[in-house]
């Protein structure tokens, strides 16, 4: 049996990219609003040194796992400015829900994480006196 070296190295390769991103790392965590779960916010992990923004979404418990693609959890290495919003402008059959969260932990984010080459769990603990809660980028 002749073995071709040339196809068993590209499967090789091809393989290797089946494993995951060198550059995520595994992120779970729980977001509270004043001492509450945070159900239904959306939280987003984007990269200060470059890289690719990651996004996660509440349970009704408050729990998170970032998600880097459809298929691929993770958020990317380094410090990432996080971003958590419950507005949603609503779809199809879905309507429109109000922000709860400030803007200091949305749009004008003060939370940062810094994700590193192990499983990572962040806690936020949001309060609504924080700051103003603004309900539309015309505000």
């Amino acid at each position: 049996m002749k073995i071709d070296h040339f196809a068993v190295g590209a499967l090789l390769v091809v393989c290797i990219g089946c494993w995951g991103n060198d550059n995520l790392a595994r992120v779970t965590g729980k977001v509270t609003l004043d001492d509450q779960p945070l159900g239904n916010a959306l939280v987003v992990f984007s990269p200060l040194s470059g890289g690719t923004t990651s996004y996660g979404r509440t349970s009704a418990e408050g729990n998170y796992e970032m998600m880097f693609s459809d298929s691929e959890k993770g958020a990317w290495l380094g410090e990432n400015a996080v971003r958590i919003t419950t507005a949603d402008v609503g779809t199809g059959s879905s309507s429109a829900t109000k922000e709860r969260v400030p803007t200091v932990y949305n749009t004008q984010t003060t939370l940062k994480a810094m994700v590193e080459k192990k499983r990572n769990v962040f806690d936020f603990s949001l309060k609504s006196s924080a700051g103003k809660i603004k309900q539309s980028i015309m505000e």
